[in-house]
């Protein structure tokens, strides 16, 4: 029986969960770059936020919510002062795409039902671009947030408002799996 020790056991996490972001596209790795330098923690000895790139609603196959639906940037904090706050974000780098999401709405509801705050993400030079067209449709569309992906950092457009989320589980419980698992 081969004894890995814990130090080369958290450098394999680590490189496995290196080589899982081949997944993303250039600006959802650079998106995910700039969320975590914004959520990054005070604290090194503690998590307090952890950011999960597209996260599946679903296991499996699941038609609720409109098939099988993913949420692009999924960001929890793990600490009872803040609620457990979740914030979800749908990063968008055209125009098509955006309007898609607009248009219909189960794409979202998923993200939604699962975070206090529901955030679209577009760049900066989609922003300048279609600035009127976007801020009528997302004010008009349930009032959710607006991001801006600039050069060095996001900037909040629209604050999204923040509600209470319905799951069905514990996020007490849920946080605590996720801090364990945060210091492996």
């Amino acid at each position: 029986m081969v004894v890995i020790s814990r130090k080369k056991q958290k450098k394999n996490l680590i490189e496995e969960r290196m080589r899982d972001l081949t997944f993303m596209n250039d600006f959802e790795k650079k998106v995910y770059e700039v969320l975590k330098q914004k959520y990054r923690n005070q604290d090194s000895r503690r998590e307090q936020w952890l950011i999960f790139p597209q996260v599946k609603v679903n296991t499996g196959h699941n038609l609720s919510y409109g098939g099988e639906r993913y949420i692009d940037f999924f960001i929890v904090n793990l600490w009872p002062s803040t609620d457990y706050k979740c914030i979800a974000i749908e990063a968008k780098s055209n125009i098509q795409d955006l309007r898609q999401d607009l248009d219909d709405p189960k794409k979202q509801a998923a993200a939604r039902f699962y975070s206090d705050q529901f955030f679209f993400l577009v760049t900066e030079e989609l922003y300048i671009k279609y600035q009127k067209e976007i801020h009528r449709d997302i004010i008009a569309y349930n009032g959710d947030g607006l991001m801006v992906l600039k050069e060095k950092g996001i900037r909040v457009i629209i604050q999204s408002p923040k509600r209470k989320i319905k799951s069905p589980f514990s996020m007490g419980f849920i946080c605590s799996l996720l801090r364990n698992a945060s210091r492996l």
